[in-house]
Parts: structure tokens; C-alpha cells; sequence
């Protein structure tokens, strides 16, 4: 089967078996001819790129469909050959309407040209609200960040940025362009940097504090798995940009190990005590158990703090040890801000857990 429905969203099986004969070829076409009124096109199945014709059909389809609103051309390996995205370069530096591209798991990394092209595309396109290239491992070569930078820099429409898995903080200098590009850009809300090694190298957390001290647009910040507890300056680093950024309204943090090294509480807590724009700060599986003082420093950001509405803690082993269970209650007692707390997944006992969510909306 070549073409079906499921829940509104079109989407393409090619069967991988297939050749390419032209009366496959025609079946394809007439299938993408035929959307008109459908808003999400999704096609599957890696065969698809293998065939350059597969691609000049979607150029052609894409150029001049005005119903489209979602592509998704996820785990395609359109990068292996650098002519597919020369065809979706030329179709999205035309098509109006597509306002979410996911390239995800694309081996778009594996030639320059490929972003090279996608440059070219973005600096024109205006309509692309989301942009998601996780997976795809740019930044085993920094030519591919040197090129999205400098779409970044021309491109105001773009405002959710995922770079999930996108391997930045293997060299310094992806880092160096993404803030480069951070400074100038100012339509991204949500920048997604999950699971990028930044904290392989403290000069990728330094970019990032100059990027944030300037750009005034982001809102939602994900560090996730980026093992930034490994060194304090990282938090430092970290501590310095929240401290003067007022945009950032979601930051996650989660799987860090932060509870490491108590450093990296204090510089925290340093941050949070100045900064009051965040009000969602996700802590989920940093390992604040390990030792109380994390607790403590916790608890004394949240004294002062007043602007975070929603905590997330769950998975840190809080219940290994009864002070954390009284620092965080302490810190209940006075904050008046957060209503929304989550201690799942810390041992803690059931009296325990009713006291301390007594103090927020959560139930």
C-alpha cells in the first residue's frame, strides 16, 4: 500500500520491496496529487529517498499545495544523497504554508550540503513556525551549525527549535555558532537542547550564557541529559545567564546528576534567589538525594523565590533522608508561589508526602 488515511494524517508506506518502475512512480504521483484539503502529510518508510523521482514529486506536490500545514519526513536518510534536500530546498523556497517541518533521524549530518541547502531554504521561508532536526547528528561537523547559524540569523518565523540528540557539545565551536545565531535571532521560543553532551566542555555552557544574556526571546529552555553536573562551572555558567535573563519562563534540568557536587546547588540557588521570570523548573532524576545539602540549598532559593508555579522533583531519592523532607517543608512553609509539585518516585512515606503537598494545589 502505497497511500493511506489514519486519525486525518496522510501518510505513504512504500513497501521496501519496491522498485522503481514507472508504474509505481505513477501511482506515487497520482497519490500526491491528489491532496488537496489534508493539513498533515506524513511519509514513512526509508526506500522512499533511495529514488531521486520519489523526491521530485514531493518538490513538485509541496511547491504548490496550500493545505499542508505539517510535513513530516522523519527517518527517511534523506541525507544520504545530497539531491533530496536540493528537491525540498526548492519546494519550501516556494510552498507558503507549511508551518511544522520534522527532519528528525534524517543523516543529514553526513554531508555539509545538506544543511548547506536547508540554509538556503530557511533564509527565504518565512511560514516554518517549528523546526526539528533531533537526531540527526550535526554536530560531528561544525560546517552544519556554521550553516543553520546563519539561517537562524536571516529567519524571523521560526519559533520551536529541536536539536534533541544533535551531538553539540562534541566541538566547542557548534556552540560558539548557535549563540552567534541565539544573539541575532529573535522569533525562537522554544529552544530544545536535550541530550547534547554540553557538559563535555564548559566553553559549550559559556556560549550559552552569552546567547542567553542577550537574546530576550526564548521561553522554554530544555539542558536535559547533558550531563552538566559534572562540572560546577557549568551550573556557573549557568547561574550567570538566568540571573539577567527575564524570558525564560520553562527551564528543564532533568537527569543532570546535579546532587553530585553541592557546588552545584549553591550556584543554583544563587540564581533562582535573583531571577523571577521561571515558573516551571523541571529537577526530575538530578540527584538531590544523595546529599542533604542540595535540600538545604533548594530551600533556601525557594524561600526567597516567588515566581516559580510548578516543581518538578520526582526520582531524587528524597526519601533516603529525613532532612530533605524538612528542608523541603521549610521551604513550603514560606514560598507562596508554587502549586504544582511533583515528589513521585522518592520513598517517600505516605504521612510525609500529605504534609508536604498541603502547602501546594497539588493533590
Amino acid at each position: 500500500m502505497i497511500f493511506s488515511e489514519m486519525n486525518g494524517v496522510n501518510q505513504f508506506f512504500i513497501d521496501q520491496g519496491e522498485s522503481e518502475s514507472a508504474a509505481f512512480n505513477n501511482c506515487l504521483y497520482l497519490s500526491l496529487r491528489n491532496i488537496k484539503n489534508e493539513k498533515n502529510l506524513e511519509i514513512k518508510n526509508k526506500s522512499f529517498s533511495q529514488f531521486e523521482r520519489n523526491c521530485q514529486f514531493l518538490k513538485f506536490i509541496i511547491s504548490y499545495n496550500n493545505s499542508i500545514q505539517m510535513l513530516t519526513l522523519n527517518e527517511l536518510d534523506l541525507g544520504n544523497k545530497v539531491k533530496n534536500m536540493l528537491y525540498l530546498k526548492e519546494a519550501l523556497q516556494i510552498n507558503k504554508f507549511i508551518k511544522i517541518l520534522n527532519l528528525g533521524y534524517n543523516s543529514l549530518g553526513i554531508n555539509e550540503k545538506n544543511m548547506f541547502y536547508l540554509k538556503d531554504a530557511l533564509q527565504i521561508n518565512k511560514t516554518i513556525e517549528q523546526l526539528d532536526l533531533n537526531g540527526n547528528r550535526l554536530g560531528d561537523n561544525e560546517m552544519n551549525m556554521l550553516y543553520l547559524k546563519e539561517a537562524l540569523q536571516f529567519n524571523n518565523s521560526i519559533q520551536n527549535l529541536n536539536l534533541y540528540i544533535y551531538n553539540l557539545g562534541k566541538n566547542e565551536k557548534n556552540m560558539l555558532y548557535l549563540k552567534e545565531a541565539l544573539q541575532i535571532n529573535n522569533s525562537i521560543k522554544k529552544l530544545n537542547l536535550t541530550s547534547n553532551i554540553l557538559g563535555k566542555n564548559v566553553k559549550n555552557m559559556k556560549y550559552l550564557k552569552e546567547a542567553l544574556k542577550v537574546n530576550n526571546s526564548i521561553q522554554q529552555l530544555y539542558l536535559g541529559e547533558n550531563n552538566l553536573g559534572n562540572n560546577e562551572k557549568n551550573l556557573f555558567y549557568l547561574k550567570e545567564a538566568i540571573q539577567i535573563n527575564t524570558s525564560i519562563k520553562y527551564l528543564n534540568l532533568s537527569r543532570n546528576k546535579l546532587g553530585d557536587n553541592e557546588k552545584n546547588m549553591i550556584y543554583l540557588k544563587e540564581a533562582l534567589q535573583i531571577n523571577n521570570s521561571i515558573k516551571e523548573l523541571i529537577l526530575y532524576l538530578t540527584y538531590l538525594g544523595v546529599d542533604d545539602k542540595n535540600m538545604l540549598c533548594l530551600k533556601e532559593a525557594l524561600q526567597i523565590n516567588n515566581s516559580i508555579q510548578h516543581l518538578n522533583l520526582g526520582k531524587n531519592n528524597l526519601g533516603k533522608n529525613e532532612k530533605n523532607i524538612i528542608y523541603l517543608n521549610e521551604a513550603l512553609h514560606t514560598n507562596k508561589s508554587i502549586i504544582i509539585l511533583n515528589i513521585e518516585e522518592n520513598e517517600i512515606q505516605d504521612n510525609d508526602k500529605r504534609e508536604i503537598l498541603k502547602f501546594t494545589n497539588h493533590k
